[in-house]
């Protein structure tokens, strides 16, 4: 009956009342596929799309008139041959053990070669772990079936039996490579007599075609033709009936005829024009023959990359300049780079698009680029080309040239041997795969064509040395005991055998990495840091020797890597990796950690600022105080890989952060926790004594833009956490062109089993909402139940399904206010607000956007409040600035009866102008008012479902790399910033005075009028209920008590630590160079890793304290586990400030009474290395009175003049006295 029971509620959580009601195989049995025939725009799936680091993915989408029945079929098409597209549905509820079939009708047209549409099937079981072995180790990969050809309508499909432990399915539908794909009518389901169609004999999956390379000119295409029939195929004719050029043409072959079981190679002659050099040309051929005397045909598709007929004998003969006889057409470009010339011997060419394979420092490289004589470059021109290797490290050359009007030229530029032998260099040492050619056409009225290409690199084999596991050692590795050795790199020996990789900045930086300026003598500032950056040097690390030992260092964007592991890494086992490194100046280490990437975070000691400060106005520069010796930085991880896996250390650049002085790391270690399952982790769980007398503090993390994971909560735990937001509700759950959402339940609200969707943009998209299952989020909650972790999921709403279109916020110009973040280049050329097409914002100030937002609450607590009682509320969170005001006819009308402002006549647009005009800030507050309603209406469904349930509201988002009121995005294209703003450096202004709150409401500003809209925290002050979480990071914030104060509601204080994402470098492939990655949060080092959180205690006494981000994790484990102890141990309930009891300023104490005890929280917010020792004056503590260290255990004695304490620097102490008569 539990088996029953379990199995039920997955059902549910996989949407078994959603699924379809279609019978298949004429059994009777049900068609779990979600909308099968795609006719309701393929709810139930979710397209996705894989290709090359660089490349374009594959396209989905659900095509219109184009179907096997009724009106609409999923499509895929791909132009890459390495490229992939999938539309694929989980969740589907199945039995172990049972006869699995999906079938599918397909219509696929794919050229001969690689490419491949793709059936399959995969499972999971109920703790949602992907079932697999060595043969099938990825989801989706458990049965499949591959075609490839080109096919009318066709019935396809694969059959296997879900194996032990299956609870769950996903079926998934893909194209690889070249070609276009439709599927409709898709079947899935268990069943013993439903059939797996077979494939039908087809030439067009027996042919391969064998092309000349390269191909050009006049060429022959020869199609080998295997027999599939059982009988003499006839006449075989191959005819081009089709070409996706013009000008090519092939003339038909001769018959042949193929005998059973046989072959035939039947050549083509085709002739392509001369100039033509046109990558994935598409040739359909008409096969036609006869079998046992009945006609046939087949469609066999070619799909070759052409050559210029001409280019290949200006190689051939070394002729370069104007070819004669060639016209430029009026739409060609005025400069293309064509590719490269490599000699190797002979010269051999590689077009721009395809990859070079490497030839060494030696070869003799060039550039070919193709000039036509139209637009500005006619007449008197000059070409300057600058070469790029992966490191920014450049070689300028120039040219002039005549070109008349309709010429084309080709041109040869040669790179030095000098430049070669970098590139080579950043191939070979930094595993870069791309170098740069940026290019720029001077004409005779000085305008300008410019533009640049990136050439991709085919990396060479390398043999990577076998390193031998190591002798049995165990070692102290502090707070997890006795660790088994893995292995060790000691980065200070050249020696050292470890595979290593080491280079700087790489070409894909993202903008974030400079700061904003005015680069390349332009008056407006930008982020175009890359006009002025380059690289001279000449290596990117070395071994220096730092307080007596060999160390490895790097600065300015310098990083080093290291393979790890020594073949002996197990995916799903935890392992700790230790650095060490010294504390001598200061330094910013930011670490990526290919163990688990989940994991990759960074610190800084001494003055360095941590965090980018660069798409941020404000920056503090504290002084922490260096140890002078040898210091350990440690993060838990779950290994991700089998075998080994690279650690690499970045440096800073010394713009982003001018205070410190590069990395310096004498050893890498890699430790085993021992355990092959969770229980040696499970074991290590930080267990804090938690008040039984009073409400508990909840100390935790708030997932930010990554997908819950039950295994995490470990991690969590050990870190002493009590408390969990998994992101529940992303990007308020729709698809857009970029960073689309999910719904991460069954949710009705969101159009699947309630009411029809009457969100204007949900009703006319065929595929809005990306509702899936809840088996992540059931497993987060059934995880943290068993650990007693409180559990908040985190709704990023921008409206359900369910919220009608007078709810959508109005601008002034009575326009829909749409979805907007970031900055974009405008039609002129300057940056401009980015706004999305596809999401409109949300008038908080409405009534039904309070009921919607109350309604979407109690849907939670419907589902999981009375099941589990660690469901302790939901947070409210924005996205895309999707929280607005509103000038709609309706706001603006009660907004007048409400207020008794009198508005002009005229039509709505004029009477919002007015408003902003003349009544703005009664507007503003007015507004303020009706947004806490609307938060209210929520909190009023959530305690009306359970009394103890809590809103939690972060207001403040504008983005995950600044903190919400440092946004500079705004100036970009201005020609000065703001009173904050230092152009070209980091920002440092004294803050003492500013009023941070002000500042962030402040709607009059434009960088934060485009940002997120306030809320008027002190509205709240006497809410129960509800938590605003004052967003927080840095001492400016954290030591601020009126800041932090303002937050305040009848619950209390709740303070976010806004980490900062750190993107200094984007597009984080070991194949683009490893670039410094995107890494989450930066610490303070050591004993000071816990500032932000000890300030904030000092100052503000919060109830709740979280860190966003979106993979948590902290590199000093052992002091945030001793903070995590204390504060648990304090009662949620208000402890002021004694004053005076440390007789020390830098010590705060704040006392409470509950019931029997007296609970004091000692806060030193000092930063001396070596703490201090203070001694307390309360009249509990009188002589011979036992007072208990809460987060110790240990029992302490009061004496005549007190209680006597030594403190840890930036540290918390939590101590409780018993009040009980006669103790």
């Amino acid at each position: 009956m539990a088996r029953d029971n379990v199995l039920l509620r997955i059902v549910d959580a996989a949407f078994a009342l959603c699924v379809a009601t279609a019978w298949v195989g004429g059994a009777g049995e049900q068609n779990l596929a979600p909308d099968p025939s795609f006719e309701a725009g393929a709810r139930g799936w979710q397209f996705g799309s894989y290709a090359a680091a660089g490349n374009p993915g594959a396209s989905g989408d659900v095509a219109d008139g184009v179907a096997h029945t009724g009106q609409r079929c999923l499509h895929l098409a791909g132009t890459r041959s390495e490229g992939q597209g999938y539309w694929y549905a989980r969740g589907l509820p199945v039995l172990p053990g049972k006869r699995t079939v999906l079938m599918a009708w397909v219509k696929q047209r794919l050229p001969l070669g690689e490419s491949y549409v793709h059936l399959s099937i995969g499972f999971m079981d109920a703790a949602g772990e992907i079932i697999a072995d060595k043969d099938r180790p990825f989801y989706l990969g458990w049965a499949w079936k591959d075609f490839g050809g080109a096919d009318d309508w066709l019935p396809v499909g694969v059959e296997t039996v879900a194996p032990p432990g299956a609870v769950t399915a996903g079926i998934g539908l893909k194209l690889v490579g070249k070609g276009e794909a439709c599927f409709d009518d898709v079947e899935f389901s268990q069943s013993d007599t439903t059939p797996a169609p077979t494939l039908p004999p087809s030439i067009g999956r027996s042919t391969k075609a064998m092309v000349p390379a390269p191909i050009a000119g006049e060429a022959t295409i020869t199609f080998s033709i295997s027999n599939p029939y059982r009988a003499l195929m006839e006449d075989l004719c191959l005819t081009l009936t089709r070409s996706s050029e013009s000008g090519i043409h092939a003339e038909a072959s001769q018959p042949v005829i193929v005998p059973v079981g046989g072959k035939v190679d039947v050549p083509v002659r085709v002739s392509f024009p001369g100039e033509l050099m046109q990558r994935d040309t598409r040739l359909e051929f008409q096969a036609t023959y006869r079998v046992e005397a009945t006609p046939r045909s087949a469609a066999l598709i070619v799909a070759v990359d052409v050559m210029s007929n001409v280019l290949l004998s200006a190689i051939r003969t070394d002729h370069w300049g104007r070819i004669e006889g060639s016209r430029a057409a009026k739409d060609d470009a005025p400069i293309t780079v064509l590719g490269v010339t490599v000699e190797r011997g002979q010269p051999e060419f590689i077009a721009a698009e395809d990859a070079i394979k490497w030839p060494g420092p030696d070869a003799n490289i060039a550039v070919v680029l193709r000039l036509a004589g139209v637009g500005p470059v006619v007449g008197k021109c000059s070409l300057r080309c600058e070469a790029l290797d992966y490191f920014w490290r450049g070689e300028k050359a120039e040219q002039s040239l005549q070109l008349e009007e309709g010429a084309v030229h080709l041109v040869k530029l040669p790179l030095s041997r000098r430049q070669v032998s970098r590139i080579h260099q950043a191939v070979t040492e930094g595993g870069a795969s791309t170098f740069r050619l940026r290019y720029e056409g001077i004409g005779p009225s000085d305008q300008l064509v410019s533009g640049q290409a990136d050439f991709k690199v085919q990396i060479p084999p390398h043999p990577e040395p076998t390193l031998q596991p190591l002798p049995e050692r165990t070692e102290e590795v502090s707070p997890f005991g006795k660790l088994q050795l893995v292995d060790l790199v000691l980065c200070g020996n050249p020696s050292d055998p470890h595979p290593f990789r080491h280079g700087g900045k790489g070409l894909y930086t993202k903008y974030s990495s400079e700061p904003l300026a005015y680069y390349g003598g332009r008056k407006l500032l930008s982020y175009e840091w890359w006009r002025d950056y380059r690289d001279n040097r000449e290596t990117f690390s070395q071994i220096t020797t730092l307080l007596g030992k060999p160390c490895r260092t790097a600065n300015d964007w310098g990083w080093f890597a290291y393979k790890v592991g020594r073949g002996q890494l197990q995916r799903g086992r935890y392992y700790v990796v230790v650095v060490t490194y010294p504390e001598d100046v200061s330094r910013n280490f930011l670490v990526w950690n290919g163990v688990d990437t989940r994991a990759s975070f960074g610190w800084h000691t001494g003055e360095s600022l941590g965090d980018p400060f660069t798409r941020q106005r404000f920056m503090q520069r504290v002084r922490l105080p260096l140890s002078g010796k040898f210091e350990q930085w440690t993060a838990l991880c779950r290994s991700q890989v089998n075998g080994s896996a690279w650690v690499s250390l970045h440096s800073m650049g010394r713009r982003a952060d001018p205070f410190q002085q590069g990395i310096a790391v004498e050893s890498i270690a890699v430790y085993e926790l021992g355990d092959s399952d969770d229980s040696g982790l499970e074991r290590l769980g930080c267990e804090a004594r938690e008040p039984e007398d009073a409400p508990r503090r909840l100390m935790g993390f708030i997932e930010e833009d990554a997908r819950p994971e039950a295994e995490r909560l470990l991690l969590y735990r050990f870190l002493g956490l009590n408390f969990y937001a998994p992101l529940a509700l992303s990007y308020g759950g729709g698809a857009y062109e970029t960073n689309s959402g999910y719904i991460l339940w069954p949710s009705a609200l969101f159009g699947w089993q309630g009411a029809p969707l009457r969100h204007p943009i949900a009703r006319s998209r065929q595929q809005y909402y990306r509702v899936e299952s809840d088996h992540a989020l059931r497993a987060v909650l059934e995880q943290a139940r068993k650990f007693n972790i409180a559990v908040v999921p985190v709704l990023e709403y921008a409206g359900t399904g369910q919220l009608p279109q007078e709810a959508l916020a109005l601008l002034p110009d009575q326009t829909l206010h749409g979805f907007h973040g970031g900055t974009e280049v405008g039609p002129d050329g300057r940056q401009r607000q980015r706004f999305l097409k596809d999401g409109w914002c949300v008038d908080m100030a409405h009534p039904a956007t309070a009921a919607d937002g109350a309604a979407l609450a109690g849907e939670l607590c419907e589902r999981y409040a009375s099941e589990f009682s660690n469901f302790t509320g939901v947070l409210f969170a924005p996205r895309f600035a999707a929280w607005q005001v509103s000038y709609s006819p309706f706001e603006l009308s009660r907004f007048a009866r409400e207020t008794g402002v009198r508005l002009p006549s005229g039509s709505a647009a004029d009477r919002a102008a007015w408003v902003q005009h003349h009544a703005l800030d009664r507007f503003m507050a007015w507004h303020f008012k009706k947004k806490r309603e609307t938060f209210l209406a929520a909190r009023d469904a959530l305690i009306g479902a359970r009394y103890d349930l809590r809103l939690f509201v972060m207001n403040y988002n504008t983005g995950d790399d600044n903190v919400p009121f440092g946004s500079i995005l705004y100036f970009q294209d201005k020609p000065k910033g703001d009173e904050f703003l230092t152009p070209g450096r980091v920002s440092l202004p004294d803050l003492s005075r500013v009023d941070l709150v002000r500042l962030m409401e402040n709607y009059n500003r434009p960088e934060l009028a485009c940002a997120s809209v306030g809320m008027n925290p002190p509205l709240y002050r006497a809410d129960k209920g509800i938590v605003n979480l004052a967003p927080s990071h840095y001492s400016f914030m954290c030591g601020n008590e009126r800041y932090l104060d303002s937050f305040r509601t009848g619950e209390g204080v709740g303070v976010c630590q806004w980490w900062i994402y750190n993107e200094d470098a984007f597009l984080n492939n070991a194949s683009f160079g490893w670039n410094c990655p995107g890494l989450h949060g930066n610490e303070p080092a050591g004993p000071y890793c816990m500032m932000d959180e000890v300030l904030s205690m000092a100052t503000a006494d919060p109830i709740f304290l979280a860190v966003r981000i979106g993979y948590f994790n902290r590199g000093f484990s052992e002091v945030a586990r001793a903070f995590a102890r204390a504060y648990r141990a304090l009662p949620a309930v208000p402890m002021p400030i004694v004053a005076g009891a440390a007789g020390d300023r830098e010590v705060a104490v704040r006392k409470a009474r509950v019931r029997d005890h007296t609970y004091v929280a000692v806060i030193n917010t000092g930063l001396a290395r070596d703490g201090k020792t203070v001694r307390l004056r309360l009249p509990e503590f009188r002589p011979g009175v036992d007072v208990l260290d809460l987060g110790s255990g240990e029992k302490l004695m009061c004496g005549h003049k007190g209680l006597e304490l030594r403190l840890a620097p930036m540290s918390l102490r939590a101590l409780r006295v018993s009040t009980r008569r006669g103790t």
